[in-house]
Formats: structure tokens, C-alpha cells, sequence
């Protein structure tokens, strides 16, 4: 495997260096290695394109996929919602950038979220955290055998964020 996580930073030395390649496609290097080369290419000029691997077949059509959204955003009384990408889950085919999107468009007003095998990397998990800052009445979020950088995270981010909000009050 020439391009895996092992071999990032020699990517790297060499990518800074070299300025006529501007679109690097490493399909099938995995997601991790992926994001760990845009993280350190992020400053290079010219900009890298690192694109996104979307090794999955399209699960549903274009049109089919905002509609879903739709629906899903305009949930009036959901208290709880629940995503799980395990392999044969609903989820389980989501490119990045839809499941990126998903993330998007859950209501503001939900009470509790539940995050399961969500090994989308970096900009899935970024996009958590911005939908994160903009629920209204949440409890809680729960992420489980989530993985960002090999790090498996099981926390609950907003019992954290009010336990923070709570040392700032003082």
C-alpha cells in the first residue's frame, strides 16, 4: 500500500514540494488517510484537491435524497432521533458528502441524538459540532464506536458543553 496512513507525512513532504499537481485522487485509500492528507496539505499553494471517496453506488437519486431531507428537516415534533451507519443500516451506503448533509438538516429542535458507526472523518465530524452549536433544547448527544483519526470517541459532547457553560457562568 503506497498511500496509507503509515505514509502520510512522506505524502506530505512530497505534495508541499511539488506544485504542478493540483487534483490528487487516492480512491481507495480509505477515509482516514484522506482526511489526514487534506489536514496537512490545507496551506499548500496551489490549494491540493483531495477529493472525497464515494466508493458506495448511489443509494437514491439525486431527487430522492432532498426530498428525504426535506422531510427530515421540517420534523415538527421529533423528540429523539437516531442515526446508525453499520454496514446493512439505512445509512449504511451514505457518501461522505450525504452524510455530511444529513447532519445538515436535523431540526434544531430535537432533545436527543444518537450518533452510531459514523466513520466519516473529520468533516462529517465538524459538521456535528456546528449542528451541535445550534440546537435549541438539547439534552443530549451521544456518539457511539464513532471514529475520527483512529480515535474511537464515546462522549456525550453536550453534558460536556453544559458542564463548560456552567464553569463560564462562575
Amino acid at each position: 500500500n503506497l498511500i496509507g496512513l503509515e505514509n502520510v507525512e512522506q505524502w506530505k513532504e512530497n505534495l508541499m514540494k511539488n506544485k504542478v499537481i493540483d487534483d490528487f485522487d487516492i480512491t481507495g485509500a480509505g477515509l482516514l488517510t484522506e482526511d489526514k492528507l487534506r489536514i496537512v496539505t490545507k496551506d499548500r499553494t496551489p490549494y491540493l484537491k483531495v477529493p472525497y471517496e464515494d466508493s458506495q453506488a448511489k443509494v437514491e437519486s439525486d431527487v430522492d435524497w432532498e426530498a428525504r431531507l426535506t422531510a427530515l428537516s421540517e420534523a415538527k415534533k421529533k423528540d429523539r432521533m437516531s442515526f446508525d451507519f453499520v454496514l446493512r443500516g439505512e445509512f449504511s451506503k451514505l457518501s461522505i458528502s450525504r452524510a455530511v448533509e444529513l447532519i445538515g438538516r436535523i431540526p434544531d429542535n430535537i432533545r436527543n441524538l444518537t450518533i452510531s458507526n459514523a466513520n466519516y472523518g473529520y468533516a462529517f465530524m465538524e459538521a456535528l459540532i456546528r449542528k451541535i452549536e445550534s440546537f435549541e433544547n438539547m439534552e443530549y448527544v451521544w456518539l457511539i464506536d464513532t471514529v475520527v483519526d483512529e480515535t474511537v470517541v464515546y462522549e456525550n459532547l453536550v453534558d460536556k458543553k453544559n458542564e463548560d457553560d456552567e464553569k463560564n457562568k462562575d
